[in-house]
């Protein structure tokens, strides 16, 4: 059952690269408007983001709450930063015009909250699979296979 397989994955998330991963939601004033036009609590995009960081035991990873992201006609808006970065990073899982600024734009439903999560827990992946093969590679230059 490949929910069954996608819970195992979440529990084996491993907590010292889901600590290089950092959440920003943004509160500044349009993110906040916007979000009470919508009828949304001020805190509900950070919330979402929590909760699902939660649910997937990826206590390691960071969910603040930011000062303007720089993209306030795109609000509400989400960014991700990793230490191993300067700044936001961009994400498996951004339209073009989000890769091309670094931030997620119009986070509003839960959809869009799915959608923030799954790049995160992406990007976690595929650092441990290059932790993973860097590994390999060192134990086979060690003479073990």
């Amino acid at each position: 059952d490949d929910d069954d397989d996608e819970e195992e994955c979440n529990l084996l998330l491993d907590p010292a690269i889901c600590s290089q991963f950092k959440i920003l939601t943004c509160t500044s004033k349009a993110c906040s408007q916007k979000r009470s036009i919508l009828g949304l609590d001020e805190y509900a995009t950070f919330a979402a983001l929590y909760g699902r960081k939660e649910e997937a035991d990826a206590h390691g990873v960071e969910v603040e709450e930011s000062p303007c992201l720089g993209r306030c006609k795109l609000a509400p808006c989400v960014a991700v930063e990793h230490d191993d970065y300067v700044g936001t990073v961009g994400l498996v899982g951004m339209t073009d015009a989000e890769l091309n600024d670094r931030v997620f734009h119009k986070i509003i439903t839960e959809e869009d909250c799915d959608r923030v999560w799954e790049s995160v827990e992406t990007g976690i992946t595929m650092m441990m699979e290059e932790e993973r093969e860097e590994i390999f590679d060192d134990s086979k230059e060690d003479g073990y296979v």
